[in-house]
């Protein structure tokens, strides 16, 4: 059965787990969300039974401007991780430190264009301060799919780790312990293989030293 949309997810899970009654039917949009959480956010640690890598997908990948105010400005709604982050219309990528690196540079640092950024919750600062536009590429969220948003990208991409992990909690719900990690596996392997892949489009040559020069 090709999944192309929510209805035919919702089919799928219900024809792998052989079970049409209506009790398990309606507990399907559980399962859905509870597989969106470990698509976006992932679960657990590598090495951990239950870990899963969050999948980070070319179809997940966005540009949008945001403002800055005195070097400040909030993440957008559908925020998950950054991948770069310039002035607007500039080429030269700002650099990212983790808080307490950034707080030390940030008291160091002067002039009129930023090289460094960090994020703290749904804040973002860059260093120097500057009051203007920044571009910031990022993975972003989807709405949730659900009878009313039947057809969104990753699921589109993806069918096949939304399917994977709605089945892991469908199995774990109904106590099948070999079967829900069965389907974790399958699940954890296909998002794995998207991450390669979408990291191999972004960087398919050998590994370069890069340079905040700007190249004539």
């Amino acid at each position: 059965m090709a999944i192309a949309d929510y209805d035919t997810l919702k089919s799928a899970v219900q024809s792998w787990a052989a079970r049409s009654d209506s009790k398990f039917a309606a507990q399907i949009p559980t399962f859905v969300g509870m597989a969106e959480d470990r698509i976006y956010y992932g679960a657990g640690e590598p090495g951990d039974p239950d870990y899963t890598p969050a999948l980070r997908s070319s179809v997940m990948e966005v540009t949008a401007p945001v403002t800055a105010t005195d070097g400040v400005a909030t993440l957008p709604n559908n925020y998950l991780e950054a991948r770069a982050l310039t002035v607007e219309n500039q080429r030269v990528g700002i650099e990212y430190l983790p808080p307490e690196r950034f707080r030390v540079y940030d008291a160091n640092t002067s002039g009129t264009v930023p090289l460094y950024y960090t994020i703290t919750g749904t804040t973002l600062e860059v260093s120097p301060a500057i009051t203007g536009a920044l571009s910031l590429s990022y993975y972003r969220r989807y709405d949730a799919i659900s009878d009313t948003n039947p057809d969104e990208p990753v699921l589109i991409a993806h069918a096949n780790v939304y399917l994977h992990l709605c089945l892991y909690a469908a199995f774990t719900l109904v106590r099948n312990a070999e079967l829900a990690m069965s389907h974790l596996a399958l699940g954890r392997s296909a998002i794995e293989g998207v991450n390669r892949q979408s990291a191999l489009r972004r960087y398919p040559g050998p590994l370069r030293i890069r340079s905040r020069m700007v190249m004539p």
